[in-house]
């Protein structure tokens, strides 16, 4: 590594994605409770603006959306008319839905090496998941015998809760404390994987590490225990049931996955086509200030980034920014380190590529001959959550895909969908990994000291801003971090409702400043998206093909 910059981001992203793959949840047996989940690593990340993503409209609330509209006041100077005027804060709450349904909505392509792709022409989660529910043809089921009836019937009780229409509602209570077990599981190896690393890199801890690990060990041990005990066996056994036999509900699905579809199809664009109603948790995933949903710490060193060994994902994707930079930016390419990426503030480079140029016509220069560098950073994984997409449909046997072969939705597996466009949803993203309050600090700047602080002063007058946070001027990176670049936001939003109120700028929601040889980025931003491979369907060849 030719800078210190370079293996320090290097570092992060390894870090970060050791936590979050580890925390994915198996069985007993070692196996993954699902088929498989990608990893894609952003090249620059997104900046978020809150004023986007604020308050936005959910039925949940309390009312639908038609409810909503037809609520809204009549200001006075149209109350002889009979088309009422919103209210700024109901249509501002409905923009932030349409800007979330539209964000979670894109298809990302499959890939090996972590990185992040985007087919070629845009392709919408949506419309393929329209189009597959809408070719779905049921084949005629046969009897099924009595005996294997009846353990179906049994293991379903087991798995699901139903209501008073034989419909299933949920899993069980048993099957989620089997899934709570399951991750509490994973974590506490992870604790002892961490802990043991930890104490075999310091000879004073090292030496006791024999005696330290029984507290890990029993902490495993306990874990294990309270896993297998809690119904585990009970629960495994029924899924084994049902995956083997399968069950006769293929027309009943298939009918109200299209119900459902049409219910969460809603008027979010303004314009009079629908669109799929979709919701992020936690909720305040986009405020950097909100310390109450879950968001983690992390901390790199000197003495980690020096020791540091570069595990296969970091290699991959090392190789995949360098590429992806070198092919975009022209001239030779700098690898990991700052960079300009944008020219002027006028310029959004959230999904741009970075250049490889060291320099910019500004004048400025990075010079990356920065020593002892830490970076802390707060992290959060936020869930997706689609209401009109019935994810059991793909797992049904006995159907297919009218003018449709076998597996023309996905085969899957991620090797043979890799970088391939053949099947029509592969994968579906499920999370995406958010970073928020970065601060790299050190006092061993180098040269880079003089090129922040005239930055930061020249950019600063620019954003005319009472805040030391700028977000007007050029924009560089570190790695996938992406700093500045925006262009200035000049208004200040509001937006308030029955429980309290946000403001923002677009200074301090997304701005950057360097004081006290500190260089802190406040807002946050998306730097990778988790994925679920989607299982092999549709299982039957249209049988008119």
């Amino acid at each position: 590594m030719p800078n210190e910059s370079g293996a320090a981001i290097l570092t992060v992203f390894s870090k970060l994605i050791d936590q979050i793959k580890s925390t994915r949840p198996v069985r007993t047996d070692g196996k993954s409770l699902t088929t498989g989940f990608v990893y894609s690593q952003m090249v620059l990340g997104r900046m978020v603006d809150p004023g986007d993503y604020t308050n936005p409209w959910s039925p949940m609330g309390g009312s639908t959306l038609q409810d909503t509209v037809k609520s809204m006041p009549t200001s006075p100077a149209s109350a002889g008319n009979s088309a009422p005027t919103p209210d700024p804060k109901f249509k501002k709450a409905i923009q932030a839905a349409f800007k979330t349904a539209e964000l979670v909505d894109n298809m990302i392509m499959v890939t090996k090496d972590s990185s992040f792709l985007e087919y070629p022409t845009q392709r919408r989660i949506s419309l393929n998941y329209e189009g597959i529910i809408s070719s779905m043809q049921p084949t005629p089921i046969p009897p099924i015998s009595p005996e294997i009836q009846k353990q179906i019937d049994d293991s379903k009780k087991v798995l699901y809760e139903f209501d008073d229409e034989d419909n299933i509602v949920g899993k069980s209570k048993l099957y989620k404390t089997y899934v709570k077990n399951s991750q509490a599981f994973a974590k506490v190896k992870k604790d002892y994987a961490d802990a043991q690393a930890a104490a075999l890199a310091d000879p004073i801890k090292a030496d006791s590490w024999p005696q330290t690990s029984v507290f890990y060990q029993q902490q495993v041990d306990e874990a294990w225990d309270t896993f297998k005990t809690e119904g585990a066996e009970k629960i495994e056994r029924a899924l084994d049931i049902i995956e083997s036999v399968g069950v006769s509900m293929q027309d009943h699905l298939i009918a109200k996955s299209r119900k459902l579809y049409d219910a969460w199809n809603l008027g979010l664009a303004g314009v009079p086509i629908a669109m799929p109603y979709s919701y992020i948790e936690p909720t305040r995933w986009y405020d950097l200030e909100d310390d109450d949903e879950g968001w983690q710490r992390l901390t790199t060193t000197s003495n980690e980034y020096n020791s540091h060994t570069a595990s296969q994902d970091e290699t991959n994707f090392k190789n995949h920014w360098e590429s992806h930079s070198s092919s975009s930016g022209g001239g030779g390419a700098i690898g990991f380190a700052f960079v300009f990426v944008a020219a002027d503030g006028g310029t959004s480079f959230a999904s741009s590529s970075a250049s490889s140029s060291g320099s910019s016509s500004s004048g400025y220069q990075f010079h990356n001959d920065a020593k002892n560098l830490t970076i802390e950073l707060e992290y959060g994984m936020c869930t997706i959550h689609r209401p009109w997409l019935l994810g059991d449909l793909f797992y049904m046997k006995n159907w297919y895909s009218v003018n449709n072969l076998k597996n023309s939705i996905s085969d899957g597996s991620i090797d043979n969908q890799a970088n391939s466009d053949k099947t029509q949803l592969p994968m579906i993203p499920t999370q995406f990994l958010v970073i928020r309050n970065v601060k790299i600090r050190t006092t061993e700047w180098g040269q880079d000291s003089q090129t922040f602080k005239a930055m930061h002063s020249d950019y600063r007058s620019e954003d005319q801003s009472e805040s030391d946070y700028i977000s007007a001027g050029g924009g560089f990176s570190l790695g996938f971090i992406t700093v500045g670049g925006h262009g200035s936001h000049s208004s200040n939003d509001s937006s308030g409702d029955s429980s309290g109120s946000t403001s923002h700028s677009g200074s301090s929601d997304y701005g950057w400043r360097f004081m006290d040889d500190t260089l802190e980025v406040r807002g946050a931003q998306i730097i990778a998206w988790l994925s679920e491979i989607v299982p092999a369907c549709a299982p039957l060849d249209d049988p008119g093909l």
